[in-house]
């Protein structure tokens, strides 16, 4: 998909890379435009937010409207401009085809920890049980939908007491589906792998695989 094929409606969230660090922002497709979209303008503290700046990285991960798939754009340009209502949007151009995001690219590790889950841009928190994590999805469940959409951006902290670790990470939700019991299961794609994660599910496989030696190991008894 090319991002002037994007759906009227769709969530987009604003991946903006500043050497190491990533800023998110989300806005929705207002109507498309010469090889982009135009999108509501975003604003921080009242002010208009520009993404000009030299040095930037610009990613896009865009929910289409009718079928919710998710999409990443790279390499994109976004304006500032002003149509002839004079209304403002950003002009986001991309001229390479987008990628439909594969949910499940690697091997989750079960934590079933407490954590908080801020999600959108009011940031408001929930208190959450983070389900599981791979190198580059993490999945949380709450006790009733949230009434958000995949595309939608969110920031997880958990504390893992045992491995003496704590994670504060920005992920995009990419799915929700409806348990048994009622609650709803969230899949976050991550924003960013790092080390730090790497080494993080490497340690939680091996302790499982050890564990799963320890209980298959049987003793003789003595006769």
């Amino acid at each position: 998909m090319y991002l002037h094929e994007v759906e009227i409606g769709s969530k987009i969230t604003i991946l903006v890379g500043i050497g190491s660090q990533t800023l998110s922002f989300d806005t929705v497709v207002e109507e498309p435009a010469e090889n982009g979209i135009l999108s509501e303008p975003v604003y921080r503290d009242d002010k208009l937010v520009g993404f000009r700046t030299k040095g930037l990285v610009i990613r896009l991960h865009v929910a289409n409207a009718s079928d919710q798939k998710v999409y990443e754009f790279i390499n994109v340009e976004i304006l500032n401009v002003k149509t002839a209502d004079e209304k403002i949007h950003h002009k986001m151009i991309c001229k390479t085809e987008g990628r439909q995001i594969n949910r499940r690219t690697a091997v989750r590790v079960w934590l079933g920890l407490d954590g908080i889950a801020q999600i959108g841009l009011n940031h408001q928190a929930y208190e959450v049980m983070v389900k599981d994590i791979s190198v580059s999805g993490i999945s949380f469940i709450f006790h009733k939908d949230m009434d958000v959409e995949p595309g939608t951006i969110s920031h997880i902290t958990f504390h893992d007491t045992d491995a003496r670790v704590k994670f504060s990470l920005s992920a995009i939700i990419v799915r929700k589906a409806v348990m048994e019991d009622g609650k709803v299961l969230y899949g976050c794609k991550l924003n960013q792998e790092s080390p730090a994660i790497v080494k993080y599910v490497n340690d939680k496989q091996r302790e499982k695989l050890k564990a799963s030696r320890t209980v298959g190991t049987t003793i003789p008894l003595k006769k």
